[in-house]
């Protein structure tokens, strides 16, 4: 009688079986020969690769090389002394390599690719996914797929270049990978350029840094010299226009790249990435509505007029209403508001609060990065500056908030007879250059300074809003009080309010402290504490009228 054919089904199934828990001892590679030499037939893997294959069929989604461990009763030790065995599984793609680093637990794992399934379910012959039905995507994606081993398993940059070889040769019936083959570049550049591609492609992120290059390509000194060819613009890959320096705040970083709008338009034509709709970077100094804590502000109730109407302004429908009104009758179209006032009354906080309620993004001006000694140099980020806000608005759906904190080291009064010393001279250049493009604003630009009579008149004129912010009265402060230390009652915020002529920021600080205290030493809210930490903190100032007879 004949005996029945053994099906690959089959054959996996009792590898499986006889695997679990056998540390992939010889007596279970001898008891399965005869299993091992059915798949053999049809896959040309050997009896290890058998087991491995088996144990990731069976499991529909990824599996770590740990779990592979526990499901044998081996050490992963011994499993890594079967890494070749892997690697050709994963060069022959039988399986694909994943690297995740969900909760910053680094996990590399495995699953089994579509045609090993389809050869199973169908008894057949193992076939190689056929490469002339690839698409552009299809390469791009296997190679992201190799790009992220490679970053988690440094010995593997040789078979990258080989593995990238061999796809783009495959494949050359797309204009991509013919493409790719021509360009004059060499191993590593074209890795660089991958690398940027597929940033681009899967996750819309057009920066690389140096540091990125670095974790996949083998030798830290050809990366350095590939990147300096491309910050002196006499590497291949500048000559060619496929990567430049990223733009950040106005100025190129020098440790950072992204693709060129020609290398978008030339080379991955096929992704339909629109040039304004990439993903931008986001600049250091641009702060999300998102990641900002929504807070309740507290002023006195002329300011809270002021900020009502303030707000209101910038809510999105309005400020898009009187946009167009203003723009119908002819007029300047930009806002441009200054908040002054005493310190710690609130107004950058009230800034983040407008982002959040108008969800609006904020580009700060960082002053101190603007500020240069070198002539021409402070006009140029000046101009930068407002560039990269201009950019950024043409970009966005909603208009975003230019925010110079702290104004008065650059809108301070000018120098009228202009004829001083080159610094004076490059002030005066300075505050010429801000004072036209706030003339030319198409957007939002709030101002805040805690000396508004130490401000140019000429930028005084160019405020259509001005808030001066004063210190808060007692029954502010009394709400301030209640709002921060909710654990006190009506009657000690009232009589702290009375006992202490604080703002808000002041309040704020005492508050902290005592958090602090309670949190080392276990110390509970009471008067005499929240006494005690305001004299320790030189807030001993008794709340008085202002005035001659005081």
């Amino acid at each position: 009688m004949r005996t029945k054919k053994m099906t690959l089904a089959e054959a996996f199934e009792r590898v499986l079986a006889f695997s679990k828990d056998s540390q992939l001892s010889e007596s279970m590679l001898d008891a399965i020969k005869d299993e091992t030499t059915c798949i053999k037939r049809k896959f040309k893997i050997n009896p290890v690769e058998c087991v491995i294959l088996a144990i990731l069929l069976d499991n529909d989604s990824i599996m770590s090389r740990r779990e592979i461990a526990q499901y044998l009763d081996c050490t992963i030790m011994k499993l890594l002394t079967y890494g070749k065995c892997f690697e050709t599984l994963r060069q022959r793609r039988m399986i694909v390599s994943h690297y995740s680093n969900e909760y910053r637990c680094p996990r590399l794992g495995y699953r089994v690719c579509r045609e090993v399934f389809d050869a199973v379910q169908n008894d057949t012959d193992f076939a190689q996914y056929d490469s002339t039905d690839y698409t552009a995507l299809d390469v791009m994606r296997q190679i992201r797929e190799g790009l992220e081993f490679t970053d988690h398993c440094s010995n593997n940059y040789g078979n990258l270049i080989v593995d990238i070889r061999d796809l783009l040769s495959r494949t050359q019936h797309l204009e991509l990978s013919r493409q790719l083959l021509a360009l004059p570049l060499s191993a590593a550049e074209r890795v660089m350029f991958l690398i940027a591609a597929s940033e681009l492609i899967f996750r819309r992120c057009n920066s690389i840094s140096q540091v990125d290059y670095e974790d996949i390509l083998e030798d830290s000194l050809e990366t350095f010299d590939i990147c300096n060819g491309i910050n002196e613009g006499t590497g291949n890959l500048a000559k060619l226009n496929l990567l430049e320096n990223t733009i950040n705040n106005g100025m190129a970083e020098p440790d950072s790249f992204q693709l060129t709008d020609h290398a978008i338009k030339t080379l991955l034509q096929e992704f339909n990435i629109r040039l304004n709709a990439r993903k931008p970077v986001t600049p250091d100094n641009l702060i999300l509505p998102e990641k900002l804590t929504r807070k309740e502000l507290f002023y006195n109730v002329e300011e809270q007029h002021q900020v009502d109407r303030l707000m209101d302004l910038l809510s999105p429908t309005t400020f898009s209403e009187v946009q167009k009104r203003l723009k119908e009758s002819g007029m300047r179209t930009g806002f441009c508001v200054l908040l002054h006032g005493v310190p710690g009354s609130g107004k950058t906080e009230l800034v983040n609060q407008l982002s959040i309620a108008t969800g609006r993004p904020v580009l700060v001006a960082q002053v101190s990065q603007l500020i240069s000694k070198w002539v021409g140099d402070y006009e140029k980020r000046i101009e930068e500056l407002f560039d990269q806000y201009e950019s950024l608005v043409s970009r966005s759906e909603i208009c975003p908030i230019l925010f110079f904190n702290e104004c008065d080291a650059i809108l301070g009064r000018r120098n009228e007879q202009g004829d001083g010393d080159a610094v004076s001279k490059m002030y005066h250049s300075v505050q010429n250059i801000l004072l036209e493009r706030m003339e030319k604003l198409n957007g939002i630009m709030i101002c805040t300074s805690n000396m508004p009579g130490a401000l140019d008149k000429a930028f005084e004129r160019r405020f259509l809003f001005s808030i001066e912010f004063h210190k808060p009265q007692r029954e502010t402060k009394a709400k301030i009080w209640r709002t921060m230390m909710p654990e006190i009652d009506e009657q000690m915020a009232q009589e702290l309010a009375a006992q202490y002529d604080f703002s808000g920021g002041q309040i704020e600080n005492v508050v902290r402290r005592q958090r602090v205290d309670h949190i080392l030493y276990g110390h509970a809210v009471t008067l005499d504490s929240l006494n005690r930490i305001c004299r320790e903190e030189g807030y001993g100032k008794k709340e008085r009228s202002i005035g001659f007879g005081s």
